[in-house]
């Protein structure tokens, strides 16, 4: 019986160390870039196999589409047609008005078209213009490289609430599955345009850095994974509303919908492709800049976050897995000798 229990667990032992070693080589070709992608596109199909959410109606988009851009004028516009679209939503009651638009450099119209705006901006006192910054990656330090922050001409910036850095970042497929919320140089912090309309739908609106894993915006504790949100998709392109801006410019909209951006919060941003500001998600190979600061947004209100699985725990998970499939495969009566045989290791 001795000799019995003894072989067994030696058995037991041989098969841990298998699985052990079987778990490492398992890890190691997990780093291989081509496996990383093969991951990533897994990732992809979770979003697929859960299918789409309803977001709710706090955050809408109004698109300058090729629709848009057809009716009014090539783009670039005169900033005169913002300072309508402002003044219209801030008379329907729009609670927050934020442009995913650069005004980074004087206007080539009329430069009363920069003063005309800027008065819509200061007076509706709820519009967040976009900045950019370029950064890299640091999962401690939230650095970025030393270039002049890219922000809204004087006047502008001047008028407005506030600003907020718009740069999605790819990964190794150019899908965009997180992005970063906050930003910094130096001792500065630069918060990105999500995080800065979050902060201001708050009755307490505080932006506190807790650490590289975590953001506290009013109540709200943000997760991050290297200092960076996932993004939880709500859907493919359009499945936040979003209305034509040359429809809520000539008034068409607002006239069959009068109380339809009442405390709101409206992102106003490009989706025409000839724009060039279209990214790849879970969802799809195309989806506007605007609707992947909806999702940011909609994600940190919902509090419908993504929690990566620390690493040790992902370890544990795929040994056990390969333990376990190495015990049933040979059917092996072991559940009295386990113990002693780890001890043993």
């Amino acid at each position: 019986m001795v000799n019995f229990n003894y072989r067994m667990i030696n058995k037991i032992k041989k098969y841990l160390l298998k699985s052990i070693t079987i778990t490492v080589i398992t890890l190691v070709l997990c780093s291989i870039p081509i496996v990383h992608i093969l991951n990533l596109s897994a990732y992809n199909q979770k979003f697929n196999f859960r299918g789409s959410i309803k977001p709710s109606q706090k955050v809408v988009i109004v698109s300058i589409d090729s629709e848009s851009i057809d009716w009014m004028s090539k783009w670039p516009w005169p900033r005169s047609y913002h300072a309508k679209i402002v003044d219209l939503l801030s008379k329907a009651g729009a609670k927050l008005i934020v442009f995913d638009v650069f005004f980074d450099s004087p206007t080539q119209f009329d430069p009363e078209d920069d003063v005309q705006f800027s008065k819509s901006v200061a007076s509706a006192n709820n519009v967040i213009l976009a900045a950019s910054y370029q950064n890299i990656a640091d999962s401690k330090l939230f650095k970025v490289k030393r270039m002049p922050l890219k922000k809204p001409i004087p006047l502008l910036e001047k008028a407005a609430l506030d600003i907020g850095i718009v740069h999605p970042e790819v990964d190794a497929d150019n899908v965009v599955r997180r992005f970063q919320i906050i930003y910094k140089t130096g001792n500065e912090y630069f918060n990105s345009l999500a995080l800065q309309t979050v902060n201001y739908m708050q009755v307490k609106r505080n932006i506190s850095l807790i650490s590289s894993k975590q953001i506290q915006v009013g109540d709200k504790i943000i997760p991050l994974h290297k200092t960076r949100l996932n993004i939880n998709y709500y859907g493919p392109n359009q499945t936040f509303t979003t209305i034509p801006y040359v429809r809520v410019y000539d008034g068409s909209f607002l006239k069959d919908n009068p109380n339809f951006f009442k405390d709101k919060v409206v992102l106003i941003g490009a989706s025409a492709f000839d724009l060039h500001d279209v990214f790849a998600t879970p969802f799809s190979i195309d989806m506007p800049g605007v609707e992947l600061h909806a999702n940011v947004i909609q994600t940190i209100l919902d509090n419908n976050y993504i929690i990566d699985i620390p690493k040790i725990i992902s370890v544990l998970l795929i040994w056990g897995i390969i333990l376990l499939n190495l015990i049933i495969s040979k059917n092996m009566k072991i559940k009295k000798y386990f113990s002693l045989a780890v001890a043993q290791i």
